[in-house]
């Protein structure tokens, strides 16, 4: 590994070890969306074992994804987000199989709002919490 690889590997280390939950999950969709964008690449080179690594490892992150929603406390939006996860699981082995550009875009897209959703999420909380800190707990209102 050269030392830049080194340097990113580390901080990307540190990244997700510092991570609120939070964060994980912005962090886990931005892997996602990475390796949508290069499986789109790969597609358009015809590099097809480049292609299936590239979908697999977002698939993977998906997995994970899925792995960590707890229907339990999140309800109707848990298991949305479960619904949604594996459809998009199930396009992206479409997209390998039968090299479709439509659907990879289409889980790219779909993957990009939601990770924008979870990064907002993830700002007002942390917002929230520099507030609650600041006032020692009490509402700022």
């Amino acid at each position: 590994m050269n030392p830049t690889s080194q340097g990113t590997a580390k901080y990307l280390e540190t990244q997700i070890l510092t991570a609120s939950p939070e964060q994980l999950v912005v962090l886990m969709y931005n892997g996602a969306l990475r390796f949508l964008g290069e499986a789109k690449a790969a597609m358009e080179a015809h590099d097809i074992p480049r292609q299936a690594d590239r979908i697999h490892r977002a698939q993977k992150i998906l997995m994970r994804l899925m792995s960590t929603l707890n229907l339990e406390l999140g309800g109707e939006i848990a298991s949305n987000l479960l619904a949604l996860y594996m459809h998009f699981f199930d396009k992206l082995t479409d997209a390998s199989i039968n090299d479709d550009a439509t659907a990879l875009a289409f889980v790219y897209d779909q993957m990009r709002v939601l990770r924008d959703a979870f990064q907002e999420a993830e700002r007002t909380a942390r917002t929230e919490n520099a507030v609650r800190v600041q006032t020692g707990g009490r509402s700022a209102g």
